[in-house]
């Protein structure tokens, strides 16, 4: 047992947080976006039996500034990339029993492990993101882990309000914010808001450094590579 009983919380909750493994609940999302993103980007190109799918957009296509989103995905993985910027050297990685999981700045990449048989997946919901295109994607992302972080969110309000402490609830908390960093990155609407933000910016700057346009370009051309990998592996 790796957390704190406490004298306020009955049985049931301590057997609820012993048992409960949060790893779990984020493999199991995972696997779930995989399997709707690839079933959404069959649908956006009116395929079938495709065995990869790109798919390349704008994601608010009226807009000039909309931030362009990538998807590459399969019944083994998926990559969502917002505007190729991000910086890939900077991503996070996570290897569960059945995925993994990786995050960067505009980016998140999940693949089954290299254990995965073709028995393990689960048909996906045709409607959680189908018809909408890639932004149909990101908000089945998004919806996917805000309903996962609730769940998290809820188990923990119980071992607090129960006086639980120790490191299986520091665990659940860990989760949880892994969750909602995948989360942050996938979400358009934050996007626009620093796009706006940022648009504000450029009219007081007369011009960019050097400097920060090639960091720009050197990220690009990372997110580029990983791509091009994908496409020459898959």
């Amino acid at each position: 047992m790796d957390f704190e009983q406490s004298s306020h919380a009955t049985p049931a909750m301590n057997n609820l947080i012993e048992r409960h493994d949060p790893w779990e609940a984020l493999d199991e999302a995972a696997l779930a976006i995989i399997d709707e993103t690839y079933a959404a980007a069959l649908d956006i190109i009116g395929g079938a039996g495709v065995a990869v799918v790109e798919v390349k957009a704008a994601a608010r296509a009226p807009d000039s500034d909309s931030p362009v989103v990538t998807v590459h995905s399969s019944a083994t993985h998926c990559l969502v990339a917002l505007n190729n910027n991000n910086n890939l050297r900077r991503r996070r990685r996570r290897q569960l029993p059945r995925a993994l999981v990786s995050v960067s700045p505009g980016t998140l990449f999940l693949s089954r492990s290299s254990s995965f048989s073709g028995d393990d997946a689960r048909p996906p919901s045709r409607d959680a993101a189908a018809g909408r295109g890639v932004t149909g994607i990101l908000d089945m992302i998004v919806r996917r882990l805000g309903e996962a972080i609730r769940r998290e969110e809820a188990i923990l309000i119980k071992a607090m309000a129960s006086g639980l402490r120790g490191p299986k609830v520091d665990e659940i908390f860990l989760v949880r914010n892994v969750m909602d960093e995948m989360r942050r990155e996938m979400d358009l609407p934050a996007l626009m808001r620093r796009i706006a933000h940022k648009r504000r910016d450029v009219t007081e700057i007369a011009c960019r450094p050097a400097a920060a346009a090639a960091t720009e370009e050197e990220e690009a051309d990372e997110t580029e590579r990983m791509m091009k990998k994908l496409r020459l592996t898959c």
